[in-house]
C-alpha cells in the first residue's frame, strides 16, 4: 500500500530553520577532485560574492555608459570575503574542522581557483573566487565529470 501525503502539508511545506544551506555543485566537486570541503568553500564564496556584487551591478551598469573611465579605478573589495574559519566552519554547519577548511583554502588556492590576500586592517586572510579559472575548469570537464590540469593534477 502506498504511503499518503500528510494531510496538513503540502509538497514543499516544510518550513526550515532560517540558515543558509550547504550546496556542493557537482562540476565544483569535480574540479576540486571530489574534495566536498573545497568544493562546499567554493560555492560558499560564490554565493558571497554574488550577494555582495548584487548592489553594485547598476553602479557597474551606469559606469559602463556614463563614465567609462572611472570603471577602471572602481574598488572592488565587495568580491572578497572575509571571514574567520571559525565563522567559515558555521558557515559550512560544522561539516569540517578549522583546519580541514585551511588545507582546502591553500588547495583551491594553489589549483588558482581563488586568490588570497591579508586584509589591510584586520591582517586576516580574504578570499576572492577566480571565476574565468573555475568556469575554464568546468568548461574543460569531459562527459564523465573528470578534471584534470597540470596544476591539480600535482596538489589535489
Amino acid at each position: 500500500m502506498p504511503l499518503e501525503p500528510h494531510p496538513d502539508l503540502a509538497p514543499g511545506a516544510i518550513q526550515h530553520i532560517p540558515h543558509r544551506p550547504v550546496i556542493i555543485h557537482a562540476d565544483f566537486l569535480a574540479i576540486c577532485r571530489y574534495d566536498a570541503c573545497q568544493a562546499a568553500i567554493l560555492s560558499v564564496i560564490e554565493r558571497f560574492m554574488n550577494y555582495r556584487m548584487k548592489p553594485q551591478r547598476e553602479l557597474v551598469t551606469y559606469l559602463r555608459t556614463n563614465a567609462p573611465e572611472q570603471l577602471a579605478a572602481l574598488a572592488v573589495s565587495w568580491w572578497w570575503m572575509l571571514e574567520s574559519l571559525d565563522a567559515l566552519a558555521d558557515e559550512l554547519l560544522g561539516l569540517y574542522a578549522t583546519a580541514e577548511i585551511a588545507a582546502a583554502l591553500d588547495a583551491l588556492t594553489l589549483a588558482g581557483f581563488l586568490v588570497e590576500r591579508i586584509h589591510h586592517t584586520t591582517h586576516n586572510k580574504q578570499y576572492q573566487i577566480q571565476i574565468r579559472e573555475v568556469q575554464d575548469a568546468i568548461d574543460s570537464l569531459d562527459e564523465g565529470g573528470s578534471y584534470e590540469s597540470d596544476i591539480t593534477s600535482n596538489i589535489l
